[in-house]
């Protein structure tokens, strides 16, 4: 791997780190049974001050304090979402990740039938995305897209667990899911690097220098933006070194074969084919190579579909990308 792809690596690893998990937009509503609601007591009314309580101090950054707080509303409220929800968030705004998931599914198993939240499954997302579970994250930040398709952090977390995959081959998928985020009005301060990162898997060194030069324009060069300045800075300076030995170099022949990402509900399916136009495999697994497998035939039919419909969504069959 040449010096400028560890370096973007390790610059979108580091920004990467920067927590982006934030409270969700809307919790649950209580479904505690109407005579708890009602109920007047002492009691009942110190334990929803609990609950307002450890809002209060999570949205305050006063992490252990809310945490006790929320724990004594899920004693007396055992049953309303709220309280893990809320919970969940807790963890996962100081990283303890396992207890963040644990909560969260919590939360969504006490929804009532036929209710789902997509906040929840954002933040359950990113709490398996902080453990690593990336396969796993992405199914639930695509079932918070399902619920609401207007959630720009289920778009923007689904593309920071694209480019996590290591797979290039997504990359172009993860970068339609930030243009939609910033299309529904959500500007975060990782976007660059990301949409940096994407760009150098696809093997577009301009554009992604592009990216990183227009971030230095608008990045104020003081003490509290340095790291972030110097970075992307130092990036440039790699992908001008790159760009200038690659265009020295022979160019590469051209790719024996194409690859297509069909969104199938919340997961991701890889059609390769060859120059003849044979489907060579379809690995619905992102770990899978997507040049193993065995020819399958030639199908015409299947690639000017794929060709006819790319960018485009396909009634049945999710949206289609082609790398």
């Amino acid at each position: 791997m040449s010096n400028v792809l560890w370096q973007l690596a390790l610059i979108v690893l580091v920004q990467l780190a920067i927590s982006t998990f934030e409270p969700a937009c809307a919790a649950p509503h209580s479904t505690t049974n109407s005579s708890s609601a009602v109920d007047k007591s002492k009691d009942a009314v110190n334990a929803f001050g609990e609950l307002a309580n450890g809002i209060s101090l999570c949205n305050a950054g006063k992490y252990k304090e809310a945490e006790s707080s929320l724990q004594q509303y899920i004693t007396n409220f055992p049953k309303d979402p709220q309280g893990q929800f809320w919970l969940g968030t807790v963890y996962l705004d100081i990283g303890n990740f396992v207890q963040a998931e644990e909560a969260l599914r919590k939360g969504i198993s006490l929804l009532p039938a036929n209710t789902d939240i997509p906040e929840l499954h954002v933040n359950l997302g990113n709490a398996l995305l902080g453990q690593g579970k990336f396969d796993d994250a992405l199914p639930e930040f695509n079932r918070a897209i399902a619920i609401n398709p207007k959630e720009p952090r289920a778009h923007y977390n689904c593309a920071r667990a694209l480019l996590e995959t290591r797979n290039p081959i997504y990359s172009s998928v993860a970068l339609e899911e930030l243009k939609t985020t910033e299309e529904l009005g959500l500007h975060l301060p990782n976007a660059p690097f990301l949409k940096a990162k994407a760009n150098i898997d696809l093997g577009r060194l301009d554009e992604a220098k592009d990216i990183l030069t227009s971030f230095l324009a608008t990045c104020p060069n003081d003490q509290a933006h340095a790291e972030d300045y110097q970075m992307a800075q130092g990036a440039v300076d790699s992908l001008d070194k790159e760009i200038a030995r690659r265009k020295q170099e022979v160019p590469p022949t051209p790719a024996e074969k194409r690859h297509y990402v069909l969104k199938e509900g919340t997961q991701y399916v890889i059609v390769s084919v060859d120059k003849g136009k044979h489907l060579v495999t379809m690995a619905c697994s992102d770990r899978q190579d997507p040049d193993g497998g065995a020819q399958d035939g030639h199908n015409d039919g299947i690639i000017e579909m794929l060709e006819s419909d790319v960018g485009k969504q396909v009634e049945g069959r999710g949206e289609v990308w082609r790398k």
